[in-house]
């Protein structure tokens, strides 16, 4: 028994190309990921609202990967309001409302 499963390791190993295979997907790399190529930075205008969190009675927004409040600008944009799910912007274009793919939870306190 222990040579036959020797011979199945040694047939694995010789049998299996690391070159070949194709690489793996990272779990926790974010829906919206970008490698940062400065071709997509140029492309890309979009606003992706990653976070929202509740701090001293106040709402705070993560975009594009920086903390922003209540009437600071992203870009041209001025946020208008910051809910528990959604951050609301307004520039030239018009106004926008950015939600989370996944809505905040409320922890209830012990």
């Amino acid at each position: 028994m222990d040579r036959l499963l020797f011979k199945f390791c040694l047939l694995f190993l010789v049998s299996w190309n690391p070159l070949s295979a194709s690489p793996l997907n990272d779990p926790t790399k974010p829906i919206h990921f970008s490698s940062g190529s400065k071709e997509t930075k140029k492309v890309s205008t979009e606003y992706q609202l990653t976070g929202i969190f509740f701090k001293q009675g106040k709402y705070e927004a993560v975009i594009n990967n920086s903390l922003y409040r209540k009437g600071d600008y992203v870009g041209n944009n001025k946020i208008v309001s910051i809910d528990s799910n959604s951050v609301v912007i307004t520039g030239e274009t018009g106004t926008k409302k950015l939600s989370l793919l996944t809505p905040l939870k409320k922890l209830k306190k012990k």
